[in-house]
């Protein structure tokens, strides 16, 4: 971990996430936020440098591999992102390779659901790629700041993710992003998503750039074959971290997590043995609002066997979108709100004020009487008469009432 003594700042080693200083555990990557401290400049050397036809305003976040910079151009006034690799590694050769295979699989992808690539400057000093800039915030700060999702948020986020997987995965020559996780999919203020950082992606004819054994990816999103690299990945792989960013998104919580008081390196060990071995948590045990249905979706897509999860990203969206709408009640089903589902409403809107108690039974009332008023009441066991509007009921009384009287009379 990296942290700046002046501003008590800290950075994931793995990712560069910055933290708070008492986060034990980066949330982007799930790395422990241990080790020995170095400094991290307040000021950054690049800003104002323009790179191509842009000039560098901001620092956006730093990568093991790279950092990415708002950039504006002068005349046009065009927003982007602007992606350079980190100057400490331009002599790896490996990762340079990486880099301009990022571009390459950009420029092959277009997409409303993809970050769009607008042009690269791959032979200058500092190698960079130019991206359309996403006025929005990363998945992992929407969670941080209000997980776990209502389910609304959660079909409209990842049906959009699994559009564009989808559209990666069913070109002439599929592309496998390898490292899906909260960080890597924008959300937009107007509700677009969109999945960036194809910076260990692949194409699936390419060769394997990673030894067995030498995984690459983030830990808490990374699939069983990642992990062990005793099979190729592909599409399948990026359906299990789907369905681990899905199931932290529903609960707010990973689908495996380390004990607090290991070493880095012992809850790596751990974290990366429980997605091989161990089967996750239901997470309808963990929030009450998930269905069977739900529960079943996400843990298919967690299967340790690639072949038990789903077929492709559009098979995963059909029965996540299922799984996420209620059922069609037939006419006869819908009944109309009564007055119990209406005091019960009020009193859970009301109950955690208790100097309101008084105004809590005003209002309990007065929302039966304007129920019954319109017609809203049918509680079961009314009779057709009861069900009558007030004015209705009491035509009927004075009716009944003057034929009573009239038998009697004639009785007499």
């Amino acid at each position: 971990m990296r942290q700046n003594p002046a501003s008590r700042l800290q950075y994931c080693d793995m990712c560069g996430e910055r933290r708070e200083p008492d986060a034990r555990y980066c949330s982007a990557c799930g790395y422990p936020l241990e080790g020995e401290s170095a400094p991290v400049p307040d000021s950054d050397p690049l800003i104002g440098r323009q790179v191509g036809e842009y000039v560098i305003e901001k620092r956006l976040g730093r990568g093991g591999m790279a950092t990415v910079y708002r950039a504006r151009h002068p005349d046009a006034r065009q927003t982007v992102a602007i992606k350079l690799l980190n100057p400490e590694l331009l002599r790896d050769q490996n990762l340079l390779e990486r880099f301009h295979r990022e571009a390459r699989i950009l420029a092959a992808l277009d997409h409303p659901n993809i970050v769009r690539l607008l042009t690269a400057h791959l032979n200058t000093d500092i190698p960079a790629i130019v991206l359309e800039y996403v006025d929005g915030a990363p998945l992992n700060e929407v969670l941080e700041m209000r997980a776990p999702l209502p389910l609304g948020d959660v079909r409209r986020i990842f049906t959009q993710v699994l559009d564009g997987l989808e559209f990666a995965h069913g070109m002439s020559n599929p592309i496998v992003h390898r490292d899906i996780k909260p960080s890597n999919i924008l959300v937009r203020p107007d509700g677009r998503v969109k999945v960036t950082d194809f910076g260990i992606a692949k194409f699936s004819d390419a060769s394997r750039l990673t030894r067995t054994g030498n995984a690459v990816g983030t830990s808490l999103y990374m699939s069983p074959e990642q992990i062990t690299g005793t099979e190729e990945v592909d599409y399948r792989s990026d359906i299990y971290s789907v369905g681990a960013t899905l199931f932290e998104a529903l609960t707010g919580l990973p689908p495996f997590r380390p004990p607090r008081n290991l070493s880095k390196s012992e809850g790596e060990f751990l974290i990366r043995e429980a997605h091989v071995k161990k089967r996750p948590r239901d997470p309808a045990e963990i929030r009450d609002d998930i269905s069977p249905e739900l529960s079943a979706v996400v843990l298919m897509a967690l299967e340790k066997d690639p072949d038990e999860r789903f077929p492709s990203c559009k098979a995963f969206k059909e029965a996540l979108v299922s799984a996420l709408t209620p059922p069609v009640r037939s006419r006869d089903q819908k009944d109309k709100p009564t007055a119990s589902a209406a005091s019960a409403f009020v009193a859970d809107k009301l109950s955690h004020l208790p100097e309101l108690a008084a105004l809590e039974q005003w209002m309990y009332r007065r929302m039966c009487r304007l129920m019954e008023r319109s017609g809203l009441v049918q509680d079961k066991g009314t009779s057709r008469a009861e069900r009558r509007p007030r004015s209705e009921q009491s035509g009927l009384t004075r009716r009944s009432s003057y034929r009573k009287r009239n038998e009697e009379g004639k009785g007499r």
